[in-house]
């Protein structure tokens, strides 16, 4: 049975068992030739692995944007702001370790 290029089928399979509330996701897996687990899935509406976010990310896409710009400022001030450097760095480590939430930029780490 193959395992990838079958989104079609699914979605056949799919409309198939929505038309006759009978049909079971095994059946329906016989007779368009898909596994009767992933119509299953997509029945419940569950994504793909490929599709979400892995389990061990903490990051929202925008802290992990902030992060990244605060370090850009940093590493254009050429050194200036070594408290904030390590103010910063030790928020990161809270945020990364699931600690706190992200609050490590203050007014006072704006005016760098």
């Amino acid at each position: 049975m193959p395992q990838k290029h079958d989104e079609c089928q699914v979605i056949l399979a799919l409309q198939a068992m929505q038309n006759d509330k009978k049909l079971s996701a095994r059946a329906a897996g016989k007779i368009y030739h898909v596994d009767h687990e992933k119509l299953s899935r997509c029945r419940r509406g569950m994504q793909t692995r490929c599709n979400i976010s892995a389990n061990s990310q903490r990051l929202t896409d925008l802290e992990e944007s902030t992060i990244v710009e605060v370090q850009l400022k940093e590493e254009t001030c050429n050194g200036a702001g070594r408290r904030l450097r390590t103010e910063t760095r030790a928020a990161l480590w809270q945020l990364w370790k699931g600690q706190t939430q992200c609050t490590f930029l203050s007014d006072s780490s704006r005016d760098v």
